[in-house]
């Protein structure tokens, strides 16, 4: 069986694709009706530069990669855009329109990636679900079409089939297992971000996708791979988040924000549950992360190869728990858990510090999701993700109650009180709302807050704080903008910040 082909080694094939890649980002709109004449074989080599690989040497594959994603950028921006300028404000934001443009993206692609999930051709399978995980990220609409597409769920599970039955395999063929896997976990951690892909998902309304599902759960406990466990336990974790919150939605009829999106309390134990899933990513930030310690007078950490080599599996645990962190019961354990603070604070050091102001325009070409720049995985921009899941899990961590007026604290008290008891859900997860709302749980009083921020700084915070302000993502650099208030909110803190930095 073959393997997973990664960016071209053959010189005459690199310099084609790189021809074709320039070719669609300087000609966007010809390439709009080119790509779909494309043969099976010339989108699969495309497909192929999204594999996401641990080859960190090759700058020339690490560049193809972020030529791919321009690429795939400046397709999707001329569907949708056909007009010559892509300013925010004169953007056709016409429904139908956007919906006829999702439609023409999605045609572009699903012919290929249909005939590949119907297949066995493993390293087919890696490079198409690994481009349809970049679709997400750069147009999540027409990757959630392809996605929910019928009978593209069961090829998805039976490619999970395939996975276990090359890891009853020997030899190198038994290889390819875990690259399948982390490919298929991968596309499934974008999927469950988005509503109708999570319907399809739902174990209560499709048994396909509750067996979808469990084999998360399955690779999240017993795999080998820190990185498959990292992205099986993310998607699980965004599932379990975007059920609460699309049920708060539907019940209220309003969008809650994710903070307070819902309150949950554990009945059974395992990745099935909140506690489970925070103490597995506690299990592997710590596990992946350099033990080596920060100077008590820099905060700088020495290079270790553990950092670079685990530094995807981290950032995917971090984006979990950052998830997570909406949870009062979850913020009280992440700050009771000392080594964990430590793995944390030394990943953030070590991608916080040669991180420079954002001033460069280069950036500003990239494609972006949550002002992070989608880019190859060995460019130095990776930290970013690292920085936005580190500086959101601190701001929530952080958060005091909003100050409300006596008016906003009766439509706040009126709201809780129109909503239904607690409900626990197939995946044993109770759902509180009401009562057990955010704003009655005393582990979000101001004194509990206050407890929590200066276990925080004691800890070491502060110094990762000030590396987290020069982050390239907008993102890292407003929630730490809301740290930093949170912390000199008790005047006995301010006097640390300015002398780290702050």
């Amino acid at each position: 069986m073959s393997q997973p082909k990664a960016p071209p080694k053959n010189e005459n094939e690199g310099k084609e694709l790189e021809a074709l890649l320039l070719s669609i980002q300087r000609d966007p709109k010809s390439a709009a009706a080119a790509l779909p004449k494309l043969s099976k074989d010339e989108l699969l080599s495309l497909f192929a530069l999204f594999i996401d690989t641990d080859d960190e040497t090759s700058s020339k594959n690490s560049n193809l990669r972020s030529s791919a994603y321009l690429a795939l950028s400046s397709f999707v921006g001329t569907v949708r855009h056909p007009s010559s300028t892509n300013e925010p404000e004169v953007q056709n934001v016409d429904p139908e329109r956007q919906n006829e443009a999702t439609v023409t993206l999605a045609r572009a692609f699903y012919p290929t990636v249909e005939d590949v999930l119907r297949g066995s051709n493993v390293s087919h399978i890696i490079a198409t679900s690994a481009f349809l995980s970049a679709l997400f990220q750069v147009d999540a609409p027409s990757a959630s079409l392809i996605f929910t597409r019928e009978g593209n769920l069961e090829c998805i599970l039976d490619a999970t089939d395939l996975a276990q039955e090359i890891g009853r395999a020997t030899g190198k063929r038994q290889e390819g297992r875990g690259q399948l896997e982390l490919a298929l976990a991968v596309l499934l951690s974008h999927a469950t971000g988005q509503t109708e892909c999570r319907k399809l998902l739902d174990g209560e309304t499709s048994s396909l996708g509750g067996k979808v599902m469990s084999w998360l759960g399955r690779i999240a406990e017993s795999s080998k791979d820190s990185r498959v466990k990292a992205s099986a336990a993310l998607a699980l974790v965004k599932f379990m988040q975007g059920r609460i919150q699309d049920t708060e939605n539907a019940q209220s009829g309003i969008p809650a924000a994710a903070e307070t999106s819902g309150i949950t309390e554990i009945t059974n134990s395992g990745v099935s549950s909140v506690d489970g899933l925070a103490a597995l990513l506690e299990n592997i930030i710590i596990t992946s992360t350099t033990t080596t310690e920060p100077s008590s007078t820099t905060g700088a950490v020495s290079p270790s190869p553990a950092v670079a080599t685990n530094q995807k599996t981290v950032r995917e645990a971090v984006e979990g728990l950052a998830y997570l962190s909406v949870h009062p019961s979850i913020r009280e354990y992440i700050t009771s858990q000392p080594k964990l603070l430590k793995a944390l604070f030394v990943a953030g050091l070590q991608s916080t510090k040669k991180t420079k102001p954002s001033t460069s325009i280069s950036s500003s070409r990239l494609p972006e999701k949550d002002g992070i720049p989608i880019t190859s995985p060995d460019d130095h921009r990776l930290n970013i993700g690292l920085h936005y899941g580190l500086a959101l899990t601190l701001a929530n961590l952080c958060q005091y109650r909003p100050k409300l007026s006596k008016e906003e604290e009766q439509i706040a008290r009126l709201r809780r009180m129109t909503k239904p008891a607690a409900e626990t859900s197939s995946s044993g997860v109770r759902t509180t709302m009401g009562a057990q709302d955010e704003g009655d749980d005393p582990r979000t009083s101001d004194p509990a807050v206050r407890t929590r921020v200066k276990k925080l700084c004691r800890a070491g915070m502060l110094p990762l704080l000030a590396g987290l302000a020069r982050s390239e993502s907008r993102s890292a650099r407003e929630c730490t903008s809301r740290v930093y208030l949170y912390v000199v909110e008790d005047q006995t803190n301010r006097g640390e910040v300015l002398k780290d930095g702050g």
